[in-house]
């Protein structure tokens, strides 16, 4: 893994909670805090905690995917995802699938840090990660309607940009349940 350290900069976001279409936003940064990846996605029948967990999550995933460093500060506007995620022992219930997979991941990380951002302040960065979740979240909604969403089936969607000057802004679906 890269010696610098990553930063990554999550939110979430869900328009009718619980319940909602609801989307999360993700900006990883390096130590000069130059953009090395954003990407966004979202979930129908969610809560506006999985979403800002959601975040971290793929955030990580990044970092381990790519093999990018062993250092990792998160920043969440989430009072809820850094309390939990370095206060608890134990894991909320509503979210434990997402929670055992956050774990799983920071377990294989050297050092990894945790700062809460008051959210809609200006933070740039923050403020970057809040429109892709915004935006993530009213896209899929807006997908789903123009298709008659059934509301029993789950569809997860991911939009991811690799660098500064590459993107894809077609929607990556997957339906994850079918009932």
């Amino acid at each position: 893994m890269q010696n610098s350290r990553i930063k990554i900069y999550s939110d979430g976001s869900c328009r009718t909670n619980p319940g909602g279409v609801g989307g999360w936003g993700v900006v990883l940064t390096d130590d000069d805090q130059h953009i090395v990846s954003t990407m966004s996605g979202g979930e129908p029948n969610t809560t506006n905690s999985r979403m800002e967990l959601m975040g971290v999550i793929k955030g990580l995933e990044v970092v381990h995917l790519y093999d990018l460093s062993d250092s990792v500060t998160i920043y969440s506007d989430s009072e809820y995802v850094i309390d939990n995620c370095t206060k608890f022992t134990n894991y909320p219930v509503d979210e434990a699938d997402l929670w055992e997979k956050y774990f799983s991941l920071n377990d294989v990380l050297e050092d990894i840090s945790h700062v809460w951002i008051p959210g809609h302040t200006g933070h740039p960065l923050q403020e970057i990660a809040d429109t892709l979740a915004t935006n993530a979240s009213g896209d899929l909604k807006a997908w789903l309607e123009k298709r008659n969403w059934n509301r029993k089936r789950k569809f997860s969607f991911t939009r991811g940009k690799t660098s500064s000057t590459e993107q894809d802004s077609r929607p990556k679906l997957r339906e994850i349940r079918s009932d």
